[in-house]
């Protein structure tokens, strides 16, 4: 009973009989997952979005890119911290 369905049954049901209405659990169940997940969403999506990144062009031929992966996020991700003088 250890799997994520268990594990998943077990939360709910132990809320369901002691604790909480089945209409609040279900409300919490639906509602925590997606405002955590439109959370970094929102949060992620500005970093590429916004005006000001420079995006490399892959190679024509290949269509790759020449660095790596994380080079690639670090050139192309925006930088929010204000420089001050």
């Amino acid at each position: 009973m250890f799997t994520k369905t268990g594990l998943i049954l077990n939360r709910v049901v132990t809320s369901y009989l002691f604790f909480h209405s089945v209409m609040h659990v279900s409300i919490a169940f639906i509602s925590i997952p997606v405002i955590l997940g439109f959370t970094p969403l929102i949060i992620f999506q500005l970093a590429h979005t916004i005006e000001g990144n420079m995006f490399p062009r892959p190679d024509a031929d290949k269509g790759n890119i020449q660095n790596e992966w994380a080079i690639y996020q670090a050139e192309t991700i925006a930088n929010f911290v204000q420089v001050t003088n």
